[in-house]
């Protein structure tokens, strides 16, 4: 029984520590030995750390429990023989509770908690044989854990890492609330807004789609970027050599400094993101792997897109209603009026959902309770963007003079193209997004077109 007690001591210790280390603990361990490797080796997977921990300790209690049972019965019977006292069964078997409890769980995980970066490189060697040792079964018991997630909890979400109100408070804490500093503490809220954004953005739509960026195969020299590099962003893509792909990506901010020849020999490799991943993810990875362009890939494996690091700084850092110089096809979300926005045909639906959700609600103004009640009907659509809200309503490309009513709302589409072959003209599809009369709000909620 102690030698199970020391193993039950074993994981919770060596959970406690490991799941108490810090970032900056977590870095001083992969530059460390062997022992230090093995813990941060461990972390790069918590779930399943976390699974194989749990099962062991539990199949360690309950060879304990079972055990103790053993030796009640046993003194249960020598008390009916008059051999021990009869309070000895009883006293057996909390004793042995109380010294679980104390000895294997409150006193392990209290010291690890204390001294993470000590006991960590001590016990993950041993945590380290447990997961091997569980390696055959545990895809058995992931399929279990989600087969039970999914029947007894299936609308359960993961809870947010840190919600805007954690970050407002923060802000309110570093900030006093005075006349003088009132407009700094407006901007400062506005770019916390931003940031929890970025995590229920995802990379889709944040994306500059493909079809708008300048892609060119190697070999590229300066020659081939003459008259092309207008309304590009800013980088030039350049493909895999024997494949269409994204390989790298060339700064155009840093062509001056460049020979003009074999361009793509300089170019910086970029990485990968599938389209689903959220923009914080995405920004995450760029960081890590020191890469400012991320290609994002589809369900087929096809690059749609990319995500450079500027544009998720500057959504962050920059207000919406401005226009990227770089791009003429930029998101554009802009308040012109009393209940009215213009918004542009990429803008993702998502953010306009969002935005709109922000909107401080005024009982006294019938137009902002309309907005909060279009926002979940604009969030919950199945096109991704504006534009493509446009094409699902009117069964085809929207054109200029476009008048739509969906959700309360009026969308009338005020720059595009004029004619429907036009396809090849470059004008941006921009909308006018107000609220629609109240005649003609609940006639039309399905979508309609007048031009």
């Amino acid at each position: 029984m102690a030698l199970l007690m020391a193993a039950s001591a074993i994981f919770s210790c060596g959970e406690a520590a490991l799941f108490s280390l810090t970032r900056q603990q977590r870095a001083r361990l992969r530059e460390g030995g062997k022992a230090e490797q093995f813990a941060a080796d461990l972390l790069k997977q918590p779930n399943r750390l976390l699974t194989v921990v749990l099962f062991w300790n539990l199949l360690v209690n309950m060879a304990f429990f079972a055990l103790s049972s053993v030796v009640s019965l046993r003194l249960s019977k020598a008390a009916e023989a008059g051999l021990v006292p009869s309070w000895s069964t009883q006293a057996f078997a909390m004793g042995s509770l109380l010294s679980l409890i104390v000895a294997s769980e409150l006193l392990p995980k209290s010291i690890g908690v204390l001294h993470p970066l000590r006991l960590a490189p001590l016990l993950a060697p041993l945590l380290r044989v447990a997961v091997r040792v569980l390696d055959p079964v545990f895809p058995l018991l992931q399929a279990a854990n989600d087969a039970c997630a999914r029947v007894f909890f299936p609308r359960l979400q993961p809870e947010p890492y840190l919600e805007l109100n954690d970050l407002e408070k923060a802000v309110d804490l570093g900030s006093h609330e005075t006349y003088d500093n009132e407009p700094l503490l407006i901007q400062e809220r506005q770019v916390v807004q931003r940031v929890v954004e970025l995590a229920d953005s995802t990379a889709q739509d944040l994306m500059r789609p493909r079809r708008r960026c300048l892609v060119l195969h190697p070999p590229v020299s300066l020659s081939d970027l003459v008259g092309q590099a207008d309304g590009v962003g800013e980088y030039v893509l350049v493909t895999e050599p024997d494949s269409d792909e994204i390989g790298a990506a060339l700064p155009l901010s840093r062509l001056g400094l460049l020979p003009p020849d074999r361009l793509h020999a300089r170019a910086e490799a970029v990485v990968y993101t599938p389209w689903c991943a959220s923009a914080a993810a995405t920004l995450t990875l760029l960081r890590t792997e020191g890469r400012r362009v991320a290609a994002v890939l589809n369900e087929l494996g096809e690059t749609i897109g990319i995500v450079t690091i500027e544009q998720l700084l500057d959504h962050v850092l920059r207000d919406t209603s401005r226009v990227d110089p770089n791009d003429i096809h930029s998101h554009i979300l802009r308040p012109v009026d009393q209940g009215a926005w213009m918004v542009s045909g990429s803008t993702p639906l998502r953010r306009l959902a969002y935005a709109l959700r922000r909107l401080p609600i005024d009982e006294q103004n019938s137009d902002t309770s309309i907005l909060q009640a279009a926002s979940e009907a604009i969030r919950t659509a199945r096109s991704s963007t504006v534009g493509g809200l446009l094409v699902e309503l009117l069964h085809r490309s929207p054109l200029r003079g476009d008048d739509v009513r969906f959700a309360g709302l009026r969308w009338r589409v005020v720059t595009g193209p004029l004619l429907a072959d036009d396809g090849a003209s470059d004008e941006p599809l921009t909308i006018r997004l107000s609220v629609a009369p109240p005649e003609g709000s609940t006639s039309s909620e399905s979508g309609g077109a007048g031009r």
